[in-house]
């Protein structure tokens, strides 16, 4: 059984050697950029991925952030930044990965706890490569601002909680967007 182990670093080279990745490939239905990806149910409909995976990239990049994420293992806390960037066409809202962590953050301030999908946290420190960081719960999504080239930009800031979990089954993840129904 694949599992994803708090600590240890995977593959990510979908690119260049797809029979050695050990990250995108084995999560079907996840994007291979960006750093909010839902995976969405097959065939339950919800407005709701199935599960998340994030990721905070720590090296340069063509599509640097102008933010940092801030992993802190003492407390067991993320503060992940959402995808707005400068756009004058878009409210920070409107932002595909926004969007998906305010529906997330709305069910858990409903306590409709069977619909919140579960967060995997993944940081890529060097090219090629992701550390898992954890299981998580999104406990607290913020409007705030930051600066961009000079610019005041208005996104959201969630404060994730690592879970007390040192191995995740990838077969687990995988049966999420199967599901037809979530359990009561």
């Amino acid at each position: 059984m694949k599992v994803f182990k708090v600590g240890h670093s995977y593959i990510d080279n979908i690119g260049n050697a797809k029979e050695k990745d050990e990250f995108v490939s084995i999560l079907p239905g996840m994007g291979n950029s960006g750093g909010i990806r839902p995976v969405r149910f097959h065939k339950y409909k919800s407005l709701l991925p199935s599960y998340i995976v994030l990721i905070t990239s720590q090296i340069n990049h063509r599509s640097d952030n102008p933010w940092d994420d801030i992993i802190d293992y003492v407390s067991g806390k993320i503060y992940y930044w959402g995808d707005a960037k400068f756009n004058k066409y878009k409210s920070y809202k409107e932002f595909q990965g926004n969007m998906v962590l305010l529906r997330t953050y709305e069910t858990v301030l409903d306590a409709d706890y069977k619909e919140v999908p579960p967060i995997l946290h993944f940081s890529k420190a060097e090219k090629g490569k992701v550390v898992f960081n954890g299981l998580c719960v999104l406990n607290k999504l913020e409007m705030t601002w930051y600066e961009d080239d000079g610019k005041p930009i208005k996104n959201y800031r969630s404060e994730l909680t690592i879970l007390d979990e040192d191995e995740i089954s990838v077969d687990w993840i995988n049966s999420r967007p199967k599901c037809e129904m979530l359990a009561d």
